[in-house]
């Protein structure tokens, strides 16, 4: 009989440990959910990459892989001749919406600093028929460079559009931005390079 009365009254004692124990979990779960979401709202407004880790991808402060492109005039341009200027490396496309954003801040920062800045638009395998027009509406005078077989862009291991690569004056990648630039992103890069000190 007492052990009746003493397994009765132990029942609601553990139903209640497992629902403290339960509660306990689900509440570290909303904490560390919580740190989470605040960490990944903290990161620097300037959306900065400073390591690249994707296999054979081109590394932050390693030399920039070379290269050689055509223009829309169909001059041959090398990522080499531009070594002594800060280069920015964009890869885009005309169907890529967030590239027509970004564009006119690259025309902006050229125009203004065009002996310190190289601005290289890597249009992704589309025709100069259809570049050109693009180009000229958007008053872009940048150098537009035709990648006709998406192979730079491979050798950049570029996964989306667009993808900008921040290059100094002595041929060493420093930043990577993937995804859409604001203006204001772009000059905290540029300001890191010393362009806009």
């Amino acid at each position: 009989m007492d052990t009746d009365v003493n397994k009765s009254k132990s029942t609601p004692c553990i139903i209640i440990s497992i629902g403290i124990l339960i509660g306990m979990g689900l509440g570290a779960l909303f904490i560390s959910g919580l740190v989470l979401a605040t960490n990944s709202f903290s990161q620097p407004k300037t959306g900065m990459i400073e390591e690249v880790d994707s296999g054979d991808a081109p590394q932050v402060n390693t030399p920039a892989p070379d290269f050689e492109l055509d223009n829309l005039t169909g001059e041959i341009k090398q990522l080499s001749d531009f070594q002594g200027r800060v280069v920015v490396l964009n890869f885009w496309a005309t169907w890529c919406g967030p590239c027509t954003y970004e564009m006119p801040f690259f025309q902006k920062i050229y125009e203004s600093y065009a002996s310190e800045i190289a601005v290289l638009a890597v249009n992704n395998q589309e025709s100069v028929d259809r570049v050109s027009p693009f180009v000229e509406e958007l008053g872009l005078t940048y150098e537009i460079l035709m990648d006709n077989d998406g192979g730079v862009a491979t050798q950049y291991q570029v996964l989306g559009f667009p993808t900008t690569y921040f290059i100094d004056p002595n041929g060493i990648i420093k930043f990577l931005h993937v995804g859409v630039l604001t203006e204001e992103q772009l000059d905290g890069y540029l300001n890191l390079l010393g362009v806009l000190e």
